[in-house]
């Protein structure tokens, strides 16, 4: 091990309290991990796309283009493993498959970690990001940072390695794992060109960045000519305006300033100064946009800071050629990027590059203990004070699992607790038959149903179009028509309590989202281009984790579309 400052010792000779504890942290929440594995998926993100897409392209028999924005028509690399999963196991293999490719990311840790620190040091690093709360969130979902941050701790290891040894082997696999980011999101062409920098930081840069370039298009690039065969757009729709869009990509100027208004999420101006003062922010405000109460970062973070200062300052002598370099350079360059370009400031974006300063942060810290004994104790108890309150936090989310276990509910009961109005699934099924297409606009909903789905998000397709500036009733027919679309799922009540507080909003000037589409629904009604099959009240569930939390009642309606009786039924 070349790069270890420390003698690898035998694991079960050296066997201490701190390792043993540490081992059972470990395994205590990896047993939570596979609780959740073999459990029904309850994640929102999981239920509108991840899991969802590869049910409906194993459904449709083949893989078909679809017109929606960051849920529709983007690299699908990890959600093809889904589909394989899926299509060879069924739901279970397919939920543990994401249980295990999250915890290749935690292995990825330690190993990257034990060839820097020792071996307890290394548990602890490990331990420290298997609890990190958006790890905890994420991993055991269909959620694809955590796996996309293993190709990034694999990318970045061997660029470290490509420039120590100026074998060109280990630019060609980091050009892979880049790639493999690169092929999963549009984020990953952020941490490509980061990379890409790290690579040119050797002798033979010309030869490496060659190389490097190659192997990433080759790996990374086929969702992207997918996307641009498809809709004219290779990274849809954010050239709207700028690339010459097909005739079947259904995008228009509404529905674009509607998504760029929806997806601008920032709670701090991208200027100069705050590049250096969101990450305390983000860490320690609980600012909605930044998500950071419930699915953050946590504080390690913070704690190593001073340390990790201490210790670049003390080894500040070949930094430059430390192989934490590429880790820190890597990690910057791609954070800036993100930061000044990106259109949203949510933390668990920037989950992929987490390990790379959770590691340099660590290693510098340790080394600073290691030549100032006097900041050892408080290094060491300030680490296990985080680890303690992250472990209580995975355990309070894994206490839903352990329920569903130990209780032995039923898949049903354990979504009606766990998934926002899935009481109106239940109420729309006996309605639908293999022949029916539903149009669902409420995205946790679509994964759930048997019949064919229609997804309707409101601010990322203009197929079906309910943004708030469509107001065509007999359009919406004709593209309700044209989708072969036979129920809509409805989040709102034809009843006439429901209509007058409605109307009262609409006097006052208070206006929702779904206000156009409940406007252009009503018409619908009126012109009896729908019939009202069925009503349901649903429970909007506030938190997963946190059942107690206040939760909100919902109304939905299930109408059926009947061209019989329609002024519009020409209009298809």
């Amino acid at each position: 091990n070349l790069e270890c400052d420390f003698e690898p010792e035998p694991f079960l000779s050296t066997l201490s309290t701190v390792r043993v504890a540490l081992g059972i942290g470990i395994a205590l929440v990896l047993g939570g991990d596979l609780l959740e594995g073999l459990a029904p998926p309850a994640d929102a993100d999981s239920l509108a796309y991840h899991f969802t897409l590869p049910k409906a392209i194993l459904a449709e028999g083949r893989l078909t283009p679809i017109y929606q924005a960051m849920e529709g028509t983007i690299p699908l690399l990890l959600q093809m493993t889904y589909l394989v999963a899926l299509g060879t196991g069924g739901e279970s293999t397919m939920t543990l498959w994401t249980m295990v490719t999250g915890w290749g990311c935690s292995a990825m840790v330690y190993v990257t970690s034990r060839r820097y620190l020792c071996l307890d040091w290394s548990l602890a690093i490990t331990l420290v990001f298997l609890t990190t709360p958006a790890v905890v969130y994420g991993a055991g979902s269909g959620q694809i940072e955590v796996r996309n941050a293993m190709f990034v701790l694999a990318a970045v290891l061997l660029v470290a390695e490509a420039r120590r040894t100026a074998a060109l082997r280990y630019t060609i696999i980091a050009g892979v794992a880049a790639g493999l980011f690169m092929a999963s999101k549009y984020t990953g062409l952020i941490f490509a060109f980061a990379c890409g920098c790290m690579v040119l930081l050797q002798r033979r840069w010309l030869i490496h960045g060659f190389f490097f370039s190659m192997v990433l298009l080759a790996v990374g690039a086929q969702w992207y000519v997918w996307n641009y065969l498809n809709t004219g757009d290779p990274i849809f729709p954010l050239l709207y305006g700028l690339a010459e869009y097909r005739p079947q990509a259904i995008w228009d100027a509404e529905i674009h300033a509607v998504y760029k208004s929806g997806i601008t999420e920032k709670a701090v101006p991208a200027n100069l100064f705050w590049s250096f003062g969101y990450p305390l922010k983000a860490t320690l405000d609980a600012h909605h946009t930044f998500e950071s109460l419930r699915v953050g970062f946590g504080p390690m973070a913070l704690v190593l800071l001073p340390f990790s200062c201490v210790g670049l300052w003390l080894n500040r002598r070949g930094l430059w050629r430390h192989p934490l370099f590429v880790f820190a350079g890597a990690c910057v360059i791609a954070y800036m990027i993100w930061f000044f370009v990106g259109p949203s400031q949510r933390l668990r974006h920037l989950l992929p590059l987490y390990p790379l300063l959770l590691i340099c942060f660590a290693v510098a810290a340790v080394r600073a203990a290691s030549r100032l004994p006097a900041i050892d104790l408080p290094l060491k108890v300030a680490c296990a004070a985080v680890i303690g309150i992250q472990l209580v936090g995975a355990a309070v989310f894994m206490i839903n699992y352990l329920e569903y276990h130990i209780l032995g509910q039923d898949d049903e009961a354990f979504l009606l607790r766990n998934v926002s109005e899935y009481n109106a699934v239940i109420a729309a099924r006996p309605h639908l038959g293999v022949n029916d297409r539903v149009l669902v606009s409420n995205r946790q909903l679509v994964y759930h149903f048997d019949a064919p789905v229609f997804y309707a998000n409101s601010m990322q397709q203009a197929v079906v179009a309910i943004h708030p500036k469509a107001t065509n009733p007999r359009k919406l027919w004709k593209q309700l028509r044209t989708q072969n679309i036979t129920h809509a799922l409805l989040p709102f009540s034809f009843e006439t309590s429901y209509v007058e507080r409605k109307k009262t909003r609409w006097r006052d000037g208070f206006f929702l989202e779904s206000d156009s589409y409940f406007r252009m629904a009503m018409r619908l009604l009126e012109l009896k281009c729908l019939v009202v099959v069925e009503k349901a009240s649903a429970v909007k569930v506030a938190s997963r984790t946190l059942p107690a939390l206040r939760s909100s009642i919902t109304e939905f309606s299930l109408a059926k579309l009947t061209p019989a009786t329609c002024p519009y039924a020409d209009s298809r």
